[in-house]
């Protein structure tokens, strides 16, 4: 009786043994490598606070190829933000050290871009960029004109990264 345990005992350690390796030896030596990914942000909103302009996300991030939308909260009626790029140079391509005023290119016959890097919006009014197309980090001021003509303004940021 004692020798019929150790023999079921031995036959199943091969057993355990192969069924243990068996995941190992499927899984591929060198898996293939997967798209650079990076955190990044679709839409900045733009808002008046006592006498400030707050801007949420202060620096956004966007994958270069992608588009950013801007956001105006209600203010008041006759008010109107103006958000203007500072000009910079490309860092990467065929445009490489060419100065761009920011990042996103001017959408054609668009009134609320009337020229690369500057739009203006009114109050509850949303508008989005064209997909970005310069590497880099962009500095801009978001300009809130009162029909009164005072201004407040910020000068928040974009970084434009390689990745999806």
């Amino acid at each position: 009786m004692k020798e019929e345990g150790i023999v079921r005992a031995t036959v199943w350690v091969p057993i355990i043994v192969l069924a243990m390796a068996a995941p190992s030896a499927c899984q591929e030596k060198s898996p293939p490598p997967r798209p650079k990914s990076i955190a990044t942000d679709s839409e900045v909103t733009i808002k008046q606070m006592g006498n400030s302009v707050v801007v949420t996300p202060v620096t956004a991030v966007v994958a270069l190829g992608h588009p950013l939308k801007f956001t105006v909260d209600h203010l008041q009626t006759g008010s109107v933000v103006e958000v203007d790029f500072v000009t910079a140079p490309a860092e990467a391509g065929k445009d490489a050290g060419k100065p761009y005023v920011g990042p996103f290119p001017r959408k054609e016959g668009d009134a609320v871009n009337p020229s690369r890097g500057r739009y203006v919006l009114n109050p509850g009014q949303s508008w989005t960029t064209m997909p970005s197309d310069e590497l880099g980090y962009w500095k801009y001021q978001v300009i809130i004109r009162f029909p009164n003509g005072t201004e407040i303004s910020v000068d928040p940021g974009v970084i434009i990264k390689e990745g999806t």
